[in-house]
């Protein structure tokens, strides 16, 4: 009875498991904290995690490739924030975060598209409501400064 029992409980772990996934792809804490939340046993969680990942339907590594990939507008502070806060592994988050080089150019893009806002010469005010958001945004002070840089020598040309 009890092994039936166990077995009704993984079922239904997994069954609320797979519904969550299907919204969006999660981490493997994020599903750990679900299923507590929903009152599973952590045997039972653990149990239907393993499945998960056997399964190919919870995997960390692809899980931050993907979020990184849709986070365009974010900088390399906010996403490192909100990967851990995921529960992702130091050692998968410095593999999947963008280089310098790509923060610059996520930085400019956001820079151009907020300026066009503010109209053709952005005042003081301006550049440092332009500095804010950017900041406010994740960005590095280096990948900030050189957008800034960037869009003024624009400017001039």
């Amino acid at each position: 009875m009890a092994a039936g029992n166990d077995l009704s409980s993984l079922r239904h772990a997994l069954d609320q498991a797979y519904r969550y996934l299907s919204i969006r792809a999660r981490s493997i804490l994020e599903i750990r904290n679900y299923l507590s939340r929903k009152g599973h046993s952590e045997p039972v969680i653990e149990e239907a995690i393993k499945r998960l990942e056997d399964y190919g339907y919870v995997d960390d590594m692809q899980f931050a490739k993907q979020f990184v990939d849709s986070k365009d507008g974010w900088g390399s502070r906010r996403l490192l924030f909100e990967l851990r806060r995921k529960g992702i592994d130091q050692a998968i988050i410095d593999e999947v975060m963008p280089g310098t080089s790509v923060e610059i150019e996520r930085c400019r893009r956001l820079a151009v598209a907020y300026l066009r806002k503010l109209g053709p010469e952005p005042d003081q005010a301006g550049q440092r409501r332009l500095w804010s958001y950017l900041m406010r945004r994740g960005f590095s002070r280096e990948a900030i400064e050189s957008a800034i840089r960037w869009t003024d020598e624009s400017q001039e040309r």
